[in-house]
């Protein structure tokens, strides 16, 4: 069984940006509050705004702050995201694997591309894990290696961001207009 190990700084940081992401959106929600109960110094269009920078940021930041599990003796392998959501993947839920570069804002990483037959995609690179090698490793004997697989950018989050983006945008257009 291999568990993975982050790394430490990185740890740190995106543990900040999370709390950060937070403080924000709950600065954001209390001055949406406010203007709802009159007060005018209340900011509605502002504090709508900062939402929209928030919540991306508490969702990448959840995202990355998940540990990885490969059991390949009974073939499961088990995504938790910061101990509070647990998701288990038996041998049968995976189409398969492909390794990959993956670029973010700090440089290009080898990262793991992890398919299901739902669909849906699990990334893991090695920017994330001090024990990255192992769990590739792990996972190719857990699962097949698929050349074949494409990084889906549509991902069902992203849907939910882009749709959280267009109203929030709608609603401060409403509120100038109306106001």
């Amino acid at each position: 069984m291999i568990q993975s190990r982050h790394k430490s700084k990185l740890l740190i940081v995106r543990f900040l940006l999370l709390t950060l992401g937070i403080a924000m959106l709950i600065f954001a929600l209390s001055q949406i509050l406010a203007f709802t109960n009159g007060d005018e110094s209340a900011n509605f269009g502002k504090a709508m705004m900062l939402t929209l920078v928030a919540v991306p940021l508490i969702h990448s930041m959840v995202d990355s702050l998940k540990s990885v599990t490969v059991d390949t003796i009974s073939g499961k392998l088990k995504i938790t995201y910061m101990g509070i959501y647990e998701e288990t993947l038996t041998r049968q839920d995976i189409i398969g694997y492909q390794t990959r570069p993956f670029i973010n804002r700090t440089g290009t990483f080898n990262g793991i591309l992890i398919e299901l037959k739902s669909g849906q995609q699990y990334q893991f690179t090695e920017q994330e894990f001090q024990n990255y090698s192992d769990i590739e490793n792990a996972l190719a004997q857990l699962s097949f290696y698929r050349g074949d697989l494409e990084l889906k950018y549509l991902t069902p989050a992203i849907k939910i961001l882009i749709g959280y983006f267009c109203t929030v945008i709608m609603i401060v257009v409403l509120y100038e207009i109306y106001k």
